[in-house]
């Protein structure tokens, strides 16, 4: 049985308020897990848009 990603997060609910929702949950979600994967290494959470090094 294989699901893919999407399918696999389904069914997260969406906790950002709809009318200050500049990005949709799944387009974070894979964005971060592409950064897992590739190595990206963040201290501080909002550093995730701006400077984080790759190791």
């Amino acid at each position: 049985m294989t699901v893919n990603m999407i399918e696999h997060f389904a069914s997260l609910k969406d906790p950002q308020i709809e009318r200050n929702k500049l990005h949709a949950l799944m387009d974070i979600i894979v964005l971060v897990i592409g950064g897992v994967i590739s190595g990206l290494e963040c201290r501080k959470p909002s550093s995730l848009a701006f400077g984080c090094a790759l190791s």
